[in-house]
């Protein structure tokens, strides 16, 4: 294969959850090799406390490194990252240390940590209007400091969820169709 997606989980959403599921199923379908990253041992209750959460973005940014340190991406056509949450700082920085200028950056819901490291026209951002960790105003300014395409779920929290299951698989199939026009 000429093409990898490379999906980087969020804290208590792992890659069989929705949007990250049916997204790599989509690069997958698109002929794309899929590789998953894992986190373990991050520390406990690290959305409610700073230093946790800061102690817990640096784990999950060495284990990024050492999970993808023996894959070539400079032999790849197409190079996608496809992140959640905790795993969006993982995915932009890994790809700006790495000096990855062609890579695909899939961001669900960044944190406001993920804009330290986000490298500008590179990437496509989802998120909730009720997302409970970031405001979207510090997104939308982010966004556009940066040329990232921003998608915002009206009444959606940190999961792109508004709590009703049809509204939910419609936002679900918005964001699929929303990914294959502008990355696939």
């Amino acid at each position: 294969m000429d093409k990898i997606a490379v999906v980087f989980p969020g804290v208590g959403y792992n890659t069989d959850r929705p949007l990250l599921y049916y997204s790599w199923k989509l690069f997958q379908q698109a002929g794309y090799e899929i590789v998953k990253v894992d986190y373990a041992g991050l520390p406990e209750d690290m959305t409610e406390n700073q230093w946790k959460m800061s102690m817990g973005i640096n784990q999950v940014i060495d284990q990024t490194h050492a999970q993808l340190k023996n894959i070539d991406f400079k032999k790849y056509k197409k190079v996608a990252f496809i992140s959640k949450s905790v795993g969006t700082v993982a995915a932009a920085e890994y790809a700006k240390t790495m000096e990855m200028e062609d890579v695909l950056q899939v961001y669900f819901t960044p944190l406001l940590q993920t804009f330290l490291y986000t490298q500008p026209n590179q990437g496509i951002v989802f998120h909730g209007d009720k997302d409970q960790f970031v405001p979207t105003l510090n997104v939308q300014s982010e966004c556009d400091k940066q040329h990232l395409e921003l998608f915002v779920t009206k009444n959606a929290n940190h999961s792109l969820e508004v709590g009703d299951a049809i509204k939910d698989l419609h936002t679900m199939q918005m964001v699929l169709m929303d990914i294959k026009l502008q990355a696939i």
